[in-house]
C-alpha cells in the first residue's frame, strides 16, 4: 500500500514537472516581451522560447525589437535565434544568475533623422529609466509609491557571466539619403553585473552601450539612394552658382 502511494507521488511529480517544462516556455516569452518593451521603450515580439526547467539552457528564437516611434525602418534588431543557459535556481532568489547568451549573425538596422539615430533613442529611454548618464543630463522620473505588494517585491537584479553577439549584420539608414552596408567588430562581455547583480535596465544599458562602441568603428560601405543623389547634385549645383557669383 504505502509503495503504491510512493509510486503515486513520484508519478504524479513527474507529470508536473512535463507540465511545468511546456508552461514556463509561455511565461519566459511573455516576460521577456513585457520587460523589453518596458527596458527599450519600444514592442519587442518574441516567436518562441524553449528552455529546459532541468539544464536551464534552451534558445529563443524571431525575437524582434522595433524600432523607436518616429523612425521608419519596422524593425531596431531581428534576432534568428538567441542560445541562452541560465541557473534555474537563481530564478527564486531576488538575483537571476544568466550563465551565457549567444547571439549570432543578428541583423541590426540603425537609422538616421534629422536630430538623432533610433539606438541613441533606445539608450536616452533607458539612462530616463534608471537616472545614469552618459555624457548629458537625464532627468529621473520618480516612481509613485503605493501601499501595494509590488513595493514590497522588489525588481530583480541579473548578472550575465557571459555575453557575445558574433557575426553581425549592419545596415544603416542615413535619414533616407543614403544606405549604408556596415562591418562591425563582435562585441563580447563578461561578468555584467559582477558578484551583487545589477537591474536589467543597466545591464541593457551595459550592451547597448558596447554595440554603439563597436558602431563607431564600423568599415563603412555607403550607397546614396535617389533623394540622396539629387540632394548632392542640388548642392553641387548651389556651390557653382556661389562660385561664379
Amino acid at each position: 500500500m504505502i509503495k503504491k502511494i510512493i509510486i503515486g507521488i513520484v508519478l504524479v511529480i513527474i507529470v508536473l514537472m512535463v507540465v511545468l517544462s511546456f508552461s514556463i516556455d509561455g511565461i519566459v516569452k511573455g516576460a521577456i516581451e513585457k520587460t523589453g518593451a518596458k527596458v527599450l521603450g519600444t514592442k519587442v515580439t518574441v516567436q518562441n522560447v524553449e528552455l529546459s526547467l532541468f539544464s536551464g539552457s534552451g534558445s529563443i528564437k524571431g525575437l524582434v525589437v522595433a524600432n523607436p516611434t518616429g523612425f521608419k525602418e519596422p524593425y531596431l534588431f531581428k534576432l534568428g535565434k538567441v542560445d541562452i543557459a541560465v541557473s534555474i535556481p537563481s530564478l527564486l532568489s531576488h538575483t537571476i544568475v544568466v550563465k551565457n547568451i549567444s547571439i549570432t549573425q543578428p541583423n541590426i538596422m540603425f537609422e538616421t533623422n534629422a536630430n538623432t539615430s533610433n539606438i541613441q533613442t533606445v539608450l536616452r529611454h533607458i539612462e530616463q529609466s534608471t537616472g545614469s548618464k552618459t555624457g548629458h543630463q537625464t532627468v529621473t522620473k520618480q516612481p509613485e509609491t503605493h501601499p501595494t505588494s509590488q513595493s514590497a517585491s522588489p525588481s530583480k537584479n541579473i548578472i550575465i557571466k557571459h555575453f557575445a553577439l558574433t557575426k553581425p549584420v549592419v545596415k544603416g539608414n542615413l535619414g533616407g539619403l543614403a544606405t549604408v552596408d556596415m562591418q562591425i567588430p563582435d562585441v563580447v562581455l563578461n561578468d555584467v553585473g559582477k558578484q551583487q547583480g545589477i537591474p536589467v535596465q543597466k545591464a541593457t544599458q551595459q550592451i547597448i552601450a558596447a554595440l554603439t562602441n563597436a558602431l563607431s568603428h564600423a568599415k563603412t560601405q555607403v550607397k546614396a539612394t535617389q533623394q540622396g543623389k539629387k540632394l548632392e547634385q542640388f548642392l553641387q549645383g548651389a556651390g557653382e552658382l556661389l562660385h561664379h557669383k
